[in-house]
C-alpha cells in the first residue's frame, strides 16, 4: 500500500479514536461534574500535574525516536524500554517520598494520600509509550483506536460508578488509574512486543542526541498546561483553578479531537519524506489548509458560544467557565499552527529551533503569570494567547526559509479560511442581535454559522476538498 493511502486511512482511525475518546470522556467528565465539586477537579487538575510531568520526564523524546529513526532493531526498543522504566521508578520513589512535603506546600492534607495511591500510574507508563510508538511507526491507527476506546469506556465505568456511590474525588483516581491499566496491558496485546530490559550501550548516543532536544520540546508544551494549573491552584485557589479545568475540558475535547488527529499521523509521514524537500513542502501546506479548515469553524463556536455549551455541557453551576473558554477558543488556532509546524520542524531535522521557540513561549508564559495574575483569571489568559500568537508568527517566518519561500504564500494557504469565517461570523453577529428568547434559537445560529462556513469554503477550495475526499477512495 502507497504511503498516501496509508496517511489517509490512520487519519481515519485517529479520527475514530479522538472522536470515540473524547465523546466518552467528555460524557463521562458531564456526568462526574454533576456529582462533584469544582474542589475536587481543582485537586484532581494538581495531582496529575506530577504524573504527567514524571512521565514526561522518564520518557525523555525515547519514543519518539523509534518514530523518526529510518531504520530499527529490537536492540533500540528493548534500551529505550529499559532507560524509561529505570527514569520511571526514580521519579515513583521521589514523588512518593515527597508527597507530604507537596501536600503542605499546597494546604491540602489529603493531598499526600492522593499522590501516593495515583503515582503508580507512573510505574505503567512505560508499557504504554514503547508500544504505542511501534504502532504510529507502522501507522496502525486502527489498534490504537481500540485501545483507546476501550481503555476510556472501562475507566469511565468505574470513575461514574464511585461517584455515585459518593467516592469523591476518589472517583477521578479510579478513573485515571482504571485506564492507565487497561492501555498498557491492550498495548503490549496488539503491538505483539514484550518488554525486556536490556540496554545496548551503542544505542544511547543516538537516543539522548535526539531525544534531548524532543524531551526539551515535550516537557516545555506540557509544562506551559501544567504550570498554569499548578500556579492558579496555588495563587487564585482550587476554585477557581476548577472552573477552568471545566472550561479546558471541553476545549480539549474538541482540540485532541479535531487538531491531534492530523498532527498524530504527520510526523511518521513526514520522517519518510525528509529527503525530498519538494514533497514535504506540498504536503505541508496540503495538510495546513486541510487542518485549519476544519479547526477554524470549530474553535469559534467555542469563542461564540462559550456560555450556552458550557451550560449545555456542564450546567448552570459552572457558567463562570463560559469566559476561559472564549479565550481557548483563540488558543486553539494557534495551537493547531503550532502542532502542525512542529511535525515539519522534526522532519526537516530543525528540532533544536523548535525547542527555542518552545523555551521562548515557556519563559514569556512564568513570566506574564507572575506580572498580571492579580489582574483575573481572564486578562492572564488573554495575554498568554497574544504570547502565542507572537509565537506561531517566528515559527511562521522560519519555516517560509526553510520551504524555500515568502510569508505570503504561507497566509494564502489559510486566507480563504479567514475569509469564510469573517463573513459568517458577520452574520451571526447580525442575527444574534436581534435577541432570541428561546435557547433552541442559539443551536440553530450555530448550525447555520457551520453551513454558511462550509459553503464559502468549497466556493473557494473545491479543488482541495475533492482531492482530500478522494484520497480515501481506496482499491
Amino acid at each position: 500500500m502507497a504511503l498516501k493511502e496509508k496517511a489517509f486511512k490512520a487519519i481515519i482511525w485517529s479520527s475514530i479514536q479522538k472522536f470515540g475518546r473524547q465523546g466518552i470522556s467528555f460524557f463521562v467528565f458531564a456526568v462526574l461534574a454533576r456529582f462533584l465539586e469544582a474542589e475536587d477537579f481543582g485537586q484532581m487538575a494538581i495531582i496529575v500535574s506530577f504524573t504527567v510531568f514524571a512521565n514526561l520526564f522518564a520518557e525523555q523524546g525515547f519514543s519518539l525516536a523509534i518514530i523518526q529513526k529510518e531504520k530499527i532493531n529490537k536492540s533500540l526498543i528493548d534500551t529505550v524500554f529499559t532507560i524509561i522504566s529505570i527514569i520511571s521508578i526514580l521519579l515513583f520513589i521521589v514523588i512518593y517520598l515527597s508527597s507530604d512535603l507537596l501536600a503542605s506546600l499546597f494546604s491540602l492534607p489529603k493531598l499526600s494520600e492522593y499522590l501516593k495511591v495515583i503515582s503508580v500510574s507512573i510505574l505503567i507508563h512505560p508499557l504504554i509509550a514503547v508500544p504505542l510508538a511501534i504502532l504510529r511507526r507502522k501507522l496502525e491507527f486502527k489498534k490504537i483506536a481500540f485501545r483507546t476506546l476501550i481503555a476510556s469506556l472501562f475507566g469511565g465505568i468505574i470513575g461514574i460508578f464511585m461517584a455515585i456511590k459518593g467516592f469523591g474525588i476518589w472517583s477521578l483516581i479510579g478513573k485515571y488509574t482504571a485506564e492507565s491499566i487497561v492501555n498498557a496491558f491492550l498495548l503490549v496485546w496488539f503491538s505483539h512486543w514484550r518488554p525486556r530490559l536490556i540496554i545496548n550501550h551503542s544505542e544511547l548516543k543516538y537516543l539522548f542526541g535526539f531525544g534531548i532536544n524532543i524531551l526539551g520540546i515535550t516537557l516545555l508544551k506540557r509544562l506551559r498546561f501544567q504550570f498554569l494549573d499548578l500556579a492558579i491552584g496555588y495563587f487564585l485557589g482550587t476554585t477557581l483553578l476548577g472552573y477552568y479545568s471545566v472550561a479546558a475540558k471541553l476545549y480539549n475535547s474538541v482540540f485532541y479531537f479535531i487538531s491531534n488527529t492530523i498532527s498524530s499521523v504527520i510526523i511518521p509521514v513526514y520522517s519518510r519524506l525528509q529527503s525530498d524537500i519538494n514533497k514535504i513542502k506540498a504536503a505541508y501546506y496540503f495538510t495546513l489548509k486541510i487542518s485549519m479548515i476544519v479547526t477554524a469553524p470549530a474553535f469559534f463556536l467555542l469563542i461564540i458560544f462559550s456560555k450556552e455549551l458550557i451550560l449545555l455541557a456542564f450546567g448552570e453551576k459552572w457558567s463562570q467557565s463560559s469566559q476561559i473558554l472564549q479565550i481557548f477558543g483563540f488558543w486553539g488556532i494557534l495551537q493547531s499552527l503550532q502542532n502542525l509546524n512542529e511535525g515539519l520542524f522534526i522532519a526537516l531535522s530543525e528540532i533544536y529551533i523548535k525547542f527555542k521557540y518552545e523555551l521562548f513561549n515557556f519563559t514569556l508564559i512564568v513570566i506574564s503569570f507572575f506580572i498580571f495574575y492579580k489582574n483575573g483569571l481572564t486578562q492572564l489568559l488573554s495575554i498568554l494567547v497574544l504570547i502565542s500568537l507572537i509565537v506561531v508568527l517566528l515559527e511562521i517566518f522560519r519555516i517560509s526559509k526553510l520551504l524555500q519561500t515568502n510569508v505570503l504564500i504561507y497566509l494564502k494557504q489559510i486566507r480563504s479560511v479567514g475569509l469564510s469565517i469573517v463573513i459568517s461570523g458577520t452574520l451571526i453577529y447580525f442575527l444574534s442581535s436581534f435577541h432570541f428568547i428561546a435557547p433552541i434559537f442559539n443551536y440553530i445560529l450555530m448550525a447555520l454559522f457551520l453551513l454558511v462556513y462550509f459553503l464559502i469554503i468549497v466556493l473557494f477550495e473545491k479543488k482541495v476538498l475533492l482531492s482530500f475526499i478522494h484520497s480515501f477512495n481506496f482499491k
